[in-house]
């Protein structure tokens, strides 16, 4: 269950340019608002363009390597073979305690060898085994890398892209239901000051 103030983003995964999946993440701004926060705006691309002259934004990307049932690497926006990437706050920026850790398949974590500072390059666990980001629906997470096999090996990974990502807007179940009481009383209420309407102009 995500916390009232914690932002849901998505990311939507293309396979040899169709859109197969999305992919929804919680980012835990509660326990680790600047990592949370690079992140976001990474995925709508609100900063516009960032130092090295490159949007800073996932969407174009693409997911630079895989170890098949462990791992999968992406989020490079400057170099696209994992090598580079960028933060909001400029090229890097330090590591957040390590609140939350990795303990079930689904986590993401912005990837950093040990002690190195952060940027936008991201690692998301296929398995159980670092300081979480955010965690995907296990559901979606499950669908999307299914295709994972097919694109393993020689230059294929550049057919395995973020289409397209952002943030969702909440939006309860029971906001929902609320709104489409409130949808069908104002038809219903139209309907009948119609009838009486016309039942005046007959009679």
């Amino acid at each position: 269950m995500a916390k009232a103030n914690n932002p849901i983003v998505f990311l939507d995964i293309a396979v040899s340019f169709t859109t197969t999946a999305r992919i929804v993440i919680e980012l835990y701004a509660d326990t680790n608002p600047k990592t949370a926060e690079n992140f976001r705006p990474l995925c709508t691309g609100e900063k516009g363009v960032g130092e090295s002259g490159i949007p800073l934004h996932y969407q174009g990307s693409i997911i630079d390597s895989i170890v098949p049932g462990k791992i999968w690497h992406g989020g490079d926006t400057t170099q696209g073979n994992g090598l580079g990437g960028e933060s909001i706050y400029g090229h890097q920026f330090p590591e957040e305690d390590p609140i939350r850790m990795h303990d079930r398949p689904g986590v993401l974590s912005l990837a950093n060898p040990v002690g190195n500072p952060n940027n936008s390059k991201l690692l998301k666990l296929l398995r159980d085994a670092q300081v979480k980001t955010g965690e995907l629906e296990a559901a979606m997470a499950k669908q999307t890398f299914a295709y994972q096999s097919k694109y393993v090996g020689d230059n294929a990974m550049g057919e395995l892209a973020m289409a397209h990502c952002s943030r969702l807007l909440k939006h309860s179940a029971a906001h929902e239901m609320k709104e489409k009481t409130l949808v069908t009383l104002s038809s219903l209420s139209l309907f009948l000051l119609l009838a009486v309407f016309l039942r005046l102009l007959l009679f």
